[in-house]
């Protein structure tokens, strides 16, 4: 049986509703800054989602494609560096 995962940021009542407007523009925002990386551009939009009230089968969909995509930047990651540990070594 799975329990609750509490969430690692406490929740912050004092915080102020933010319409689905708000943070279209800071994803817009966030996406046309070069140094900004994915996972920030990711969660932008879906907080945009959530906010935005889109359909449920939306936010999912795409938070499993974060996910995805989050696990093949890490991969990618482990690969360059093991490459670069195996040209070390020789």
């Amino acid at each position: 049986m799975v329990k609750d995962v509490p969430s690692p940021i406490p929740l912050q009542n004092e915080l102020l509703e933010v319409p689905g407007s708000v943070a279209l523009l800071e994803y817009q925002t966030a996406f046309k800054n070069d140094s900004t990386h994915l996972p920030e551009v990711s969660l932008r939009y879906l907080i945009y989602l959530i906010l935005d009230n889109k359909p449920d089968n939306e936010i999912q969909r795409f938070a499993l494609q974060i996910r995805s995509d989050l696990n093949a930047e890490r991969l990618e990651t482990w690969q360059q560096q093991a490459t670069q540990n195996d040209g070390a070594c020789h």
